[in-house]
């Protein structure tokens, strides 16, 4: 791999993608669809590469830990 590739982003197809978040591929569908009531914004948004529709990985990568992050809750000490 040369240095002019090496910074390239790696795309997951929508199969792939389905599998990384264990959702179905109409899940993530409806992710992106505005007039859904499963719209996530911050879902990443696909992009066209030829005829095929890929995600870019590090946006993956980053909204699954932002998921992460939001979802952990912080530890309250109880006091009686």
């Amino acid at each position: 791999m040369d240095y002019k590739t090496q910074n390239l982003p790696i795309t997951l197809r929508i199969k792939q993608l389905a599998a990384l978040l264990s959702i179905s591929k109409s899940n993530i569908w409806s992710k992106l669809n505005p007039a859904s009531r499963y719209f996530d914004p911050l879902f990443p948004k696909p992009i066209k590469i030829g005829c095929a529709t890929c995600f870019v990985s590090s946006e993956v990568t980053d909204y699954i830990e932002f998921k992460i992050s939001a979802g952990r809750i912080p530890a309250v000490s109880k006091t009686h």
